[in-house]
């Protein structure tokens, strides 16, 4: 395959996810993410639950004036997070 070839699969490729994936919301994203990598499997329940209390904590976060975050509560999620990111970025790269 040439780079020209290649290119232009990746560029049918980011289009494609695209229009796949064309959320209006953080709702409509959360609920996107579930249904294309938690339910086929291809990620752990547990990330689900994780991407699901990360949006809570954003909604209160946003909308609730007394919700204040401290260091204590936040450290915990660091090291999942960043196991979660790790696999979304694999993911990508197996898709180009």
């Amino acid at each position: 395959m040439t780079n020209e070839e290649r290119n232009e699969y990746v560029k049918y490729r980011i289009e494609s996810a695209y229009k796949t994936f064309g959320a209006a919301s953080h709702s409509a994203t959360k609920s996107q993410f579930s249904q294309l990598f938690i339910k086929t499997g291809k990620f752990d329940k547990k990330y689900g639950r994780l991407l699901s209390e990360l949006f809570d904590w954003r909604q209160k976060g946003d909308y609730e004036n007394i919700f204040d975050y401290d260091h204590e509560s936040v450290k915990p999620l660091f090291e999942p997070v960043a196991e979660m990111i790790d696999l979304i970025e694999k993911e990508i790269n197996n898709a180009l």
